[in-house]
């Protein structure tokens, strides 16, 4: 099963963190894909200088959308992201409306399943068993490919060999999909 993911090395967050975990997917197996030429500061991002705004969302989708399209189109599919999706899936009273994770579905191509949570990445939200690694293996069987949106939430992880080895973890499992056991 394929197993591609957007660069987290995109402006306006570049950095050496970036570069080696863009690196490190790549030389996990999957394969690149670059948004809007990997410069997001076209986008408008809220205060907080980390999400982009609501009116933002739909612009990034549709780069995003225009640079899966030709791999993705027809099939179905696994997003699996962070608060770059889950963001805007919430009120401000924080109250969940999924408005971010449907916006997505009906943008992208293909069948796209959105597996979007907060804070979460290859590490980040590991003790709460929400990171990245199980919520794939959870959609194992059900999908024919898998899109990796984050990774920006690990970069503050002490530990750049323990992230090294989860993401080679995740995106080796992804490309080893048929050899693993199909559920009954």
């Amino acid at each position: 099963m394929p197993v591609w993911h957007v660069s987290p090395h995109a402006r306006p967050w570049t950095c050496d963190k970036t570069f080696d975990l863009d690196a490190w997917l790549s030389e996990s197996g999957s394969q690149r894909l670059s948004v809007a030429n990997d410069d997001w500061s076209g986008y408008e991002l809220e205060p907080d200088g980390e999400h982009f705004t609501r009116e933002s969302l739909p612009l990034f989708l549709k780069d995003l959308s225009a640079s899966v399209a030709p791999s993705l189109q027809g099939s179905s599919w696994l997003l699996l992201t962070d608060s770059t999706i889950d963001h805007h899936n919430y009120t401000a009273k924080g109250e969940h409306t999924g408005w971010a994770s449907n916006l997505a579905r009906e943008m992208l191509p293909g069948q796209c399943r959105v597996d979007a949570v907060c804070g979460s990445g290859f590490l980040a939200m590991a003790s709460a068993n929400n990171h990245f690694y199980p919520r794939m293996m959870q959609s194992v069987g059900e999908i024919r490919n898998v899109v990796l949106l984050g990774g920006w939430n690990d970069l503050h992880k002490d530990n750049p060999a323990r992230l090294h080895a989860a993401v080679a973890k995740l995106v080796g499992t992804v490309l080893r999909h048929d050899e693993l056991p199909k559920r009954c």
